[in-house]
C-alpha cells in the first residue's frame, strides 16, 4: 500500500497537489475557526478527537486552545506546519490559504507552532533580495513572534525546572532511560507508545523528540545513526534550493511521529521532492 501511494504521489501532477493542499489547509482551518467561535461565543466546547473516535483533547493549558482533529494544539501544529511548507513549495507563494492556515496556528496557541511557522516565513522572507526596509520588515516580524511567545516560554521554562512540565520533562525521562537501558539504546524503543497502564508515562514522549531523537529513540543507537546520515545526504545532494530544503524540514521538528498517519504521507513527498531532478530549477517566488 505504502508504494502505491508513493506511487501515486509521483505521478501526481503538481497542480492538483496544490489545489488539495489548499482544500485541505481550508478545512482544517475551518474547524479549528469553528471551535474557537463555539466555545468562546456560545459556551460549546467541541472536541472532533473524541467525535471522532480518538482520545479526549488537549485543549486546556491555562485557557482554551483549539486544537481541530487532533488529540492537542502541539500536534495540530506539526501538521499544518507540514501542509503550509509543502503548500508554498507547490504554490511558489504566500497566498490567503497560506494565511489562513498560520492564522489557525496561531489560535491553538501553541508555542512550538508560532515557531514553526514563524521559521517557515523567516526562511521564505530570505529569498529576497536584502535591504534595509526588508531586513526591517523581518525583524519586525521576528520582534512581534518573540513578544507573543515570551510570556508562554517563559512560563514553560519555570514549569521545565519545577518538574511539573508534563511535555518536556517527560521527554528528558525518555532520553535518560535511553541512555541508561542498554537494550533500548542499542535497538531503541520501537514503535511502542503508552498503550499499556503499565509502561511509564515517559513511554508518551519517545516519538516526540525531533526527527533525529525519534529516529534514534525508535530504531535504537546504530540503525537510527545510518537513517539520519541517509537523511542527510539526500539533503546534501538533492538538486532542490537550498531555502527549500530548510522550508521542507522545519515541519519534521515536531511532525516525526509514526502514530499519525500524515507523517508517512509528509515524510513520502519530503523524499520525492529531494530526489525528483526536474525540481533543480524551482526558485521561490519573489512576490509576496
Amino acid at each position: 500500500m505504502s508504494l502505491l501511494s508513493i506511487n501515486i504521489f509521483i505521478h501526481t501532477p503538481n497542480d492538483i497537489i496544490k489545489n488539495s493542499l489548499s482544500i485541505i489547509i481550508l478545512i482544517m482551518s475551518f474547524f479549528v475557526i469553528l471551535q474557537l467561535f463555539s466555545y468562546y461565543i456560545l459556551n460549546i466546547t467541541i472536541d472532533f478527537s473524541l467525535i471522532t473516535g480518538g482520545i479526549e483533547s488537549r485543549s486546556y493549558f491555562g485557557n482554551y486552545r483549539p486544537s481541530g482533529f487532533l488529540p492537542e494544539p502541539a500536534v495540530y501544529c506539526g501538521h499544518m506546519s507540514g501542509l503550509l511548507s509543502l503548500y508554498l513549495f507547490y504554490n511558489k507563494k504566500i497566498d490567503k490559504y497560506f494565511i489562513l492556515g498560520v492564522l489557525s496556528i496561531f489560535i491553538t496557541q501553541s508555542t512550538v507552532g508560532v515557531i514553526l511557522v514563524s521559521l517557515i516565513i523567516s526562511i521564505y522572507l530570505l529569498s529576497f533580495k536584502i535591504n534595509k526596509n526588508k531586513l526591517f520588515l523581518i525583524l519586525a516580524f521576528l520582534m512581534i513572534i518573540l513578544l507573543f511567545i515570551a510570556p508562554e516560554i517563559i512560563n514553560r521554562i519555570n514549569l521545565f525546572l519545577q518538574g511539573t512540565d508534563t511535555s518536556n520533562n517527560l521527554k528528558v525521562d525518555a532520553v535518560i532511560n535511553f541512555l541508561k537501558d542498554d537494550n533500548i539504546f542499542i535497538f531503541g524503543y520501537g514503535l511502542i507508545s503508552k498503550d499499556h497502564i503499565e509502561l511509564p508515562t515517559y513511554y508518551e514522549a519517545i516519538k516526540d523528540l525531533t526527527i533525529f531523537g525519534s529516529v534514534l529513540s525508535i530504531f535504537g543507537i546504530f540503525f537510527g545513526i545510518i537513517i539520519i546520515i541517509l537523511l542527510l545526504y539526500i539533503l546534501t545532494v538533492s538538486h532542490v534550493e537550498l531555502l527549500y530544503k530548510i522550508i521542507l524540514f522545519i515541519p519534521l521538528l515536531k511532525l516525526c511521529s509514526p502514530n499519525y498517519a500524515f507523517f508517512y504521507i509528509y515524510i513520502s513527498l519530503f523524499f520525492i521532492i529531494l530526489l525528483d531532478k526536474r525540481n533543480k530549477f524551482t526558485r521561490l517566488s519573489k512576490t509576496l
